[in-house]
């Protein structure tokens, strides 16, 4: 038989326990805030001044200003802080003593910096949600080098690293003295770019090597996100692809023909610089009908407005046939810029 009082001696110490936890995680809570988010510190990071930030918000911090966020102390290298700087220990007593905020502060950070960065073909095969640079004329299967030091596309860089490593590729729109109030503020068609490397230099900027990987039309702008822009797009195919009638077909092979043997006539008798230039760049002549078009496109020495046009059309044969019409041009012209070792074809 049970003693009396027994139990509610147990019942009492037990709430006074269960109370003392609850007040101490409280205040454990409370002690490993971030002071730039107010969230519960996720991937901490010790400054050398002592003091404790959420990595992802000390990273967009120093790509404003390289001082401590609290104190204002100079702040290292990116690379020095983030390689060094990491705090294991706080990173086990969230886990141990916070599991529970914990993983919802992993669910948010996840929703909140990459969801919206990873782009499936299989999940969205009609479009997607996409985040645009704004900056350049790119097309499918061409590399683009990149120098990122803006800090809102260093931020737009880190989240596609982390993510699918895709985003989308636009050139602006030639300035005007009075765009249209329902224009889009860069152009309705792009690239889908995927990184294939990148390098973080020690003051925070980054050199990266992308690559085109499939065109796209703006359906609708999005608000930007964090200072760039988002948008929803529709994926662009060629109809050449999926085009079963025998005589367009040999249409289009006829074309491919002429300009691969156009551009083998001009690196025959080019500037061995230039060539050696071009192939650096991009890569030799291609053997495919629909390698070859971009090529040619990227190759032509004219302005980027001009090329853009070639992005925009749905077939091989119409690209084809636009870049014959760019090489007659400026042969008509005495534009023999093959022969030319200072020619600027990037």
């Amino acid at each position: 038989m049970e003693a009396p009082g027994v139990s509610a001696t147990h019942s009492a110490g037990d709430a006074t326990g269960s109370d003392l936890l609850a007040r101490w995680s409280t205040r454990l809570h409370s002690e490993l805030q971030c002071a730039i988010c107010h969230n519960l510190v996720y991937r901490p990071t010790i400054t050398p001044c002592g003091h404790t930030f959420c990595r992802s918000c000390l990273e967009r911090g120093h790509d404003h200003s390289q001082v401590c966020p609290s104190c204002r102390q100079p702040l290292p290298s990116p690379v020095a802080l983030f390689t060094y700087g990491r705090h294991h220990l706080l990173t086990a007593l969230t886990r141990r003593w916070l599991s529970h905020e914990y993983h919802e502060r992993i669910l948010h950070v996840q929703t909140e910096e990459v969801h919206a960065h990873r782009i499936d073909y299989a999940q969205h095969p009609n479009g997607a949600l996409l985040p645009i640079f704004v900056c350049t004329l790119v097309f499918p299967g061409m590399p683009c080098y990149l120098h990122i030091f803006e800090p809102r596309y260093r931020l737009l860089l880190r989240r596609c690293w982390v993510g699918s490593r895709r985003f989308g590729m636009i050139c602006g729109r030639p300035s005007q003295p009075e765009p249209a109030p329902d224009q889009l503020p860069y152009r309705e068609y792009g690239t889908v770019l995927i990184i294939e490397k990148m390098r973080f230099l020690p003051d925070g900027r980054m050199m990266v090597l992308s690559r085109g990987e499939r065109r796209f039309r703006v359906v609708h702008a999005e608000p930007q996100l964090d200072g760039y822009n988002m948008a929803t797009v529709a994926w662009i195919d060629d109809l050449d692809i999926i085009d079963l009638q025998q005589r367009q077909q040999q249409y289009t092979e006829t074309l491919h023909h002429i300009m691969r043997q156009r551009l083998l006539h001009y690196r025959r008798f080019a500037d061995q610089a230039l060539c050696e230039r071009i192939a650096k760049v991009y890569g030799p002549i291609p053997e495919g009908a629909q390698a070859l078009s971009y090529w040619a496109a990227s190759i032509v020495p004219l302005d980027r407005y001009i090329r853009y046009e070639a992005l925009t059309l749905p077939s091989i044969r119409q690209r084809l046939l636009l870049t014959s019409s760019w090489l007659d041009t400026l042969d008509q012209h005495r534009n023999w810029w093959w022969l030319d070792s200072a020619c600027s074809i990037m």
